[in-house]
């Protein structure tokens, strides 16, 4: 058993990595930093990030001028998301594996999912740091043209907001994604400049099937974006919010408030805010760091409607999202008698994925486990856009 077990463990792990590779998009679209060098759950990693540079007038003189200082700043991440998926594989199937090349058992391919999708949704769920936001919670972007529509967002009115508010902050122009659920997705493909040949430009859709590149971001869909909390709530606000605030006073709730929360006024839902951040008040009140600022003065004891479970989807430069990626170390793990380990890193992505294997009574037990740490770096160059 120990010999077959060492013999099927580099092509079981190799061959969920290759899945992992195709099923985690999010980590080879954000700004990556992979390493073959080992770590702990825990560790930090320090990842460098560009940073402006000013030009300056020419002045001839006989003093040469002082240099600018262009070191690159650095933000450190914590590798603070460690996962583990387990599964069993019969005998059956490690003849199949061993006997074919391409063969991937069911509960194995399970198992890679659920840690793609840990993966894309720890950076996916970052969406409360974006500095930028369209559309309305409960209204699924790019919907066909509606003349009593209040949101100017319908057909490719997303994808060109975006565009504007990235190009405004100065993002450049290569490098642009968007990450879109199944829903959003559906409305792109009716729309036909996306998908119809003379309209967009492009043959990619008509020989991929894929959305591709369009309005200058290329587009993907996932099974699971970030949705906004699901906490109950009722409170209003204790002080009118003048236009422009950035933080209101709300009375106590009697339920609970956690950032990332989408609300809108009562009488305006056309206008989501979310909340970034929540600090205890006076006289039982909590005052709440929202965006965008308030757009027109609300009134005191104006009642805040939460809008629960809205999938936020995200439009972004690759810059503004780093993700640091490690190979698990084997310090201080207790594997037990007869236990075996494996890692592996992919060259072409920097994903790392474990592997390890322990006999139980009269079973073996197969586990991938990965580690990595992920932090919205450049808030300026991300735009949520809800559904």
């Amino acid at each position: 058993m120990s010999n077959q077990i060492e013999t099927l463990m580099p092509k079981i792990v190799s061959r969920g990595l290759l899945s992992l590779r195709e099923k985690a998009i999010l980590p080879r679209l954000v700004n990556s930093s992979f390493s073959d060098e080992a770590a702990q759950h825990g560790d930090h990693i320090t990842v460098p990030i560009s940073a402006p540079i000013e030009v300056q007038d020419v002045m001839p003189s006989h003093t040469p001028p002082e240099p600018e200082n262009t070191s690159v700043s650095h933000q450190t991440i914590s590798l603070d998301h460690w996962k583990r998926a387990s599964f069993y594989l019969t005998d059956k199937e490690m003849m199949q594996i061993d006997a074919q090349e391409q063969f991937l058992p069911l509960q194995m391919a399970e198992a890679i999912q659920a840690l793609a999708t840990a993966v894309n949704s720890s950076i996916l769920g970052l969406y409360p740091q974006a500095k930028h936001q369209i559309g309305r919670a409960g209204k699924t972007p790019f919907f066909p043209a509606d003349m009593t529509a209040k949101v100017a967002l319908e057909g490719t009115g997303a994808a060109i907001a975006a565009r504007r508010l990235l190009n405004q902050s100065h993002a450049p122009k290569t490098g642009r994604f968007g990450v879109l659920d199944f829903d959003a997705e559906a409305n792109v493909l009716a729309i036909p400049e996306f998908m119809d040949v003379s309209k967009s430009g492009s043959m990619a859709i008509a020989m991929e099937g894929e959305i591709g590149r369009r309005f200058g971001i290329d587009w993907f869909s996932v099974d699971m974006v970030a949705r906004s909390p699901k906490q109950e709530a009722v409170t209003k606000l204790t002080a009118a919010a003048p236009l422009n605030a950035t933080v209101i006073q709300v009375a106590q709730s009697s339920g609970s408030l956690v950032p990332g929360t989408l609300f809108h006024f009562a009488d305006d839902a056309e206008t989501t805010y979310l909340i970034t951040a929540i600090e205890e008040g006076v006289s039982n009140t909590k005052n709440l760091s929202i965006s965008p600022a308030i757009k027109s003065a609300i009134a005191n004891n104006k009642r805040l409607v939460l809008d629960r479970n809205i999938p936020v989807n995200l439009i972004m430069h690759r810059d503004a999202v780093a993700l640091a990626m490690r190979p698990l170390s084997h310090a201080g793990l207790e594997t037990g008698a007869g236990a075996h380990m494996m890692s592996v890193t992919d060259p072409d992505t920097g994903l790392s994925l474990r592997l390890e294997v322990s006999r139980q009574y009269k079973q073996t037990v197969w586990e991938f486990d990965i580690l990595w740490g992920a932090a919205m770096v450049r808030p300026e160059w991300a735009v949520r856009l809800y559904g």
